[in-house]
């Protein structure tokens, strides 16, 4: 078969990631050639069977990159002549000409808490931009016909807007690289100063991304003497950061005088992340809105006890192996870290459970019912 693979979202974040790793994968499957869209100036190679076409749309404005998606880019896929189309960013062709199977991964159109905690702090402008992406998604899914979502939780949330897909709908649970993140003899737990912490977040900045709590539960267990020491992995002078509309707000708490020397704001190359997980001592993940959420994945391969903000794909991931605070509670976060780092055998339960979690979600396993899903679709459209 010929793929075409619409990745052109995939500048940072986690649809780079998992276009990255999933060029890698696709490599094996040699009976295929996959064509993948992508933005200007990523490092993303070509191989025997992949085949990168670049492409400026990342860039573009909403309306631009619709007329873009459904003119140019329907043109140019044209070109290759390909079996089926895979749309891994939630909007795909309207009216497609081939067979397409839609990736929805973009939580936050469908998430109660967006349109609590955020969508009010929008301009009109974003807000009408906000709906007419949920509005444009609906449609791809609907003009699809295999919808596809990284988790349940994900699933559950897009067919509470839209029950008539739940027919087309298929969950292919995301995994991490298994001989990138595991769980070796190089991490020590918790074997700092008894009153040293030193916390982990990784993760690119969104508005749901909620970092600045990490700040507020920093600041009180400096307060009660603690040694606490924070990494988060966002660079938040960099020009996405600066235009998230909650960006103000959360860097005026992570730059406060009494914290900003604990705090390291700094973006980290994935191909080198797994040293942070290693270094340190807990992992906090308090993203309150997440179609998966792979640095927990990540930091449960690598040994690492997790606490994370009480919601449904949190608790999906996770299961028993995190401790879970209510998303804006920074005393209960406060708390609870010091119960993870005073309690040595809480620590070991939850690193042991989530070695036992981790195995549920393998990328090979992800990349192998993908391609069956590929091969479904053409089956059933050749009939």
């Amino acid at each position: 078969m010929i793929i075409a693979i619409e990745a052109i979202s995939a500048k940072y974040g986690g649809i780079y990631t998992y276009t990255k790793n999933l060029i890698e994968s696709l490599q094996k499957f040699e009976n295929h050639h996959f064509h993948f869209w992508v933005p200007l100036n990523t490092t993303l190679n070509s191989y025997k069977n992949i085949h990168i076409h670049q492409t400026p749309a990342a860039d573009y404005g909403i309306l631009k990159r619709i007329l873009y998606q459904q003119i140019i880019f329907r043109k140019e896929i044209k070109d290759i002549n390909p079996d089926l189309l895979f749309s891994s960013a939630s909007f795909g062709l309207i009216k497609p000409f081939l067979p397409q199977l839609l990736l929805i991964r973009e939580p936050g159109p469908f998430s109660i808490l967006f349109y609590k905690h955020i969508y009010p702090k929008l301009t009109p402008k974003d807000k009408i931009v906000h709906k007419l992406r949920r509005h444009l998604m609906g449609i791809s899914a609907k003009n699809s016909n295999m919808v596809m979502y990284p988790s349940t939780s994900m699933k559950n949330s897009v067919l509470d807007f839209y029950p008539s897909l739940e027919k087309k709908s298929r969950v292919n649970l995301y995994g991490a690289p298994e001989k990138k993140f595991q769980l070796d003899n190089d991490h020590i737990p918790n074997n700092t100063s008894h009153k040293s912490i030193n916390l982990l977040y990784v993760s690119a900045y969104y508005a749901h991304k909620n970092p600045s709590i990490i700040g507020k539960a920093l600041k009180i267990l400096l307060q009660k003497g603690w040694d606490i020491k924070a990494r988060i992995t966002m660079n938040m002078d960099a020009p996405h950061e600066t235009n998230v509309i909650t960006w103000k707000e959360e860097i005026n708490i992570l730059t406060d005088k009494d914290i900003v020397e604990r705090i390291v704001l700094k973006s980290e190359n994935y191909d080198s992340i797994q040293k942070l997980y290693k270094q340190s001592d807990i992992f906090v993940f308090p993203s309150y809105i997440e179609s998966f959420g792979h640095p927990m994945l990540e930091a449960m391969k690598s040994g690492i006890p997790i606490i994370a903000a009480d919601t449904e794909i949190n608790r999906e991931i996770c299961g028993e192996a995190a401790i879970y605070f209510p998303p804006f509670d920074e005393e209960e976060l406060a708390n609870q870290i010091l119960d993870v780092k005073k309690d040595e055998s809480l620590r070991k339960k939850m690193i042991d459970k989530g070695f036992i979690q981790s195995q549920k979600f393998l990328w090979d396993d992800h990349v192998t019912h993908l391609v069956e899903l590929f091969e479904e679709l053409y089956t059933t459209h050749q009939s």
